[in-house]
């Protein structure tokens, strides 16, 4: 059975969800499903035609290209100007979060399409509001988990902490998608060990490697190869 629907976080921030969620829609269109995106809280919004709105959503509505149709409140129930955790940004611009609006939006564009992704903000433990955190929304929307991770120094532990974060809280981690953030042709002795060591030290499945690629840029909307560069993930997305 295919997963209906799925929750991208990463171990940080700026480390490639959005290729991913992005890339991760546009395969499934691909193979003819009806596909929904949501990006539930975005923060460091931009002005386009008066309307704050968020590189992330755009990238994965590029993806889906002139198949979408669903407005922007429901895909981005929360969009905020200032660039920082989504209960900060929201004190200093004086808005009140709602987790309940997140939830009811969600369940609107389910009803409209046979799968969603449901791409995070930072990590799991990032507070959408003082009272709710990323995980809190990834239980209540009883989602199972991809997590993607870079090839930096210091992913091991982040993704460690993210997995336990997880299975402490009871969400299904389906695996682990590495995203290599270096462009060199000389990788790191992290960069070229960390799917080795994550296959050793946890039992969580390493989906995928997603080399570099110039063809992608999130913050100027191209899709670039992001489509042909997440297709082998498909096949992980099937539910026994």
């Amino acid at each position: 059975m295919l997963c209906s629907s799925v929750f991208i976080t990463g171990t940080d921030t700026g480390v490639g969800k959005t290729l991913v969620a992005g890339g991760l829609a546009g395969a499934w269109k691909e193979e003819g499903y009806d596909v929904g995106v949501m990006k539930p809280v975005a923060t460091g919004g931009i002005l386009i035609n008066g309307e704050l709105t968020s590189h992330d959503l755009l990238f994965m509505q590029a993806a889906l290209g002139s198949c979408l149709k669903d407005e922007q409140s429901l895909c981005m129930p929360y969009c905020l100007k200032t660039p920082a955790a989504p209960a900060i940004a929201a004190q200093v611009e004086g808005v009140e979060i709602i987790p309940e609006n997140i939830h009811q939006a969600y369940d609107a564009l389910a009803k409209r399409h046979e799968l969603m992704i449901v791409e995070g903000i930072g990590g799991l433990l990032v507070p959408i509001n003082w009272d709710y955190l990323v995980a809190d929304l990834v239980m209540d929307l009883e989602l199972p988990l991809l997590i993607v991770c870079s090839s930096r120094l210091g992913t091991i532990n982040h993704t460690l902490l993210t997995i336990e974060c997880a299975r402490h809280r009871g969400i299904e981690v389906l695996g682990l998608i590495i995203n290599m953030t270096s462009n060199s042709q000389c990788l790191t002795v992290a960069e070229q060990t960390v799917s080795e060591v994550l296959e050793k030290v946890t039992d969580v499945p390493v989906i995928d490697i997603i080399p570099w690629s110039s063809s992608i840029d999130v913050e100027s909307g191209r899709i670039g190869n992001a489509v042909e560069l997440v297709e082998s993930i498909l096949p992980w997305m099937i539910v026994l």
